[in-house]
C-alpha cells in the first residue's frame, strides 16, 4: 500500500482507497499510479527538476549526481535541497511552507565581540546577561557563588574565566533586520516582528 494525495483537497489517503476520506472526490486510478511511479523519482542536482530514475537529466541532458546538501532550520539534520520531502525525518517539524515552497532561515550568528567576554571575567554570567541570555547569566553567577564560598574564592575565578572562554567561542542567533538575539528555531522576530523564516527563492 502506498500513500497518495487527493487531487481536490490535497489529503493522504491510500491508494486502494476508491473515494478520498476526506473530501469524498473519487480516486482516479491511472492518476494514482501516476503518482506512486513520481514518488520514486529522483531530482536533477544542476537544474532541480523530477526525472524518472535514469543516468542523464530529461530536461538539462546534465548526469544527476548526488544531490547537495541542505539542513533543517529546527535541528540542523541533513536534508536534500531538492526533494519533495515536506517533513524532516529527523525532528518530523515540517520544512516547507504553506505555499509549498521550502522555508530557509534568515537567522544571523554572530559572535559575541570583546565587551561580553570582558563582562564575564569580570562577574561570572554577566555576558550572558549582556547578550539576552537570562538563564544561562543567572545559573553561572549562582554557581560561580555557591563554588567561591566553598573554595575561599578560587571557584569564583575559574568559572569567570570559564565564562568568558564560552562566550569567546560561541556565537548568538540575532535578527538580521534589527540585531536583537532570537532563539535559533523563531519564526518571527520578537523586538521588531520581521518575519526570521522565508519561503526559497525559485530558481526556475
Amino acid at each position: 500500500m502506498a500513500l497518495i494525495k487527493c487531487e481536490e483537497c490535497g489529503a493522504k489517503i491510500s491508494d486502494k482507497s476508491d473515494k478520498c476520506v476526506k473530501c469524498g472526490c473519487p480516486i482516479d486510478k491511472k492518476a494514482a499510479s501516476a503518482v506512486i511511479v513520481a514518488s520514486v523519482s529522483v531530482f536533477c542536482t544542476h537544474c532541480g527538476k523530477k526525472n524518472s530514475n535514469g543516468a542523464n537529466c530529461a530536461y538539462c541532458g546534465k548526469e544527476i549526481g548526488e544531490p547537495p546538501i541542505d539542513y533543517c532550520r529546527h535541528c540542523g539534520a541533513e536534508t536534500g535541497i531538492f526533494t519533495d520531502q515536506e517533513d524532516c525525518k529527523n525532528c518530523g517539524r515540517n520544512l516547507l511552507s504553506d505555499d509549498g515552497k521550502r522555508l530557509e532561515s534568515v537567522i544571523v550568528f554572530e559572535r559575541s565581540g570583546c565587551l561580553p567576554v570582558i563582562g564575564s571575567l569580570l562577574i561570572p554570567g554577566l555576558g550572558h546577561l549582556m547578550r539576552g541570555e537570562v538563564l544561562s547569566g543567572v545559573v553561572f553567577f549562582l554557581f560561580a557563588l555557591g563554588i567561591g564560598v566553598i573554595s575561599f574564592g578560587i571557584g569564583y575565578f575559574a568559572l569567570s574565566l570559564l565564562s568568558a572562554i564560552v562566550l569567546a567561542f560561541s556565537s548568538v542567533p540575532k535578527c538580521p533586520k534589527c540585531r536583537g538575539v532570537v532563539p535559533e528555531d523563531a519564526a518571527k522576530c520578537k523586538h521588531c516582528q520581521s518575519d526570521l523564516v522565508e519561503s526559497a527563492s525559485d530558481e526556475n
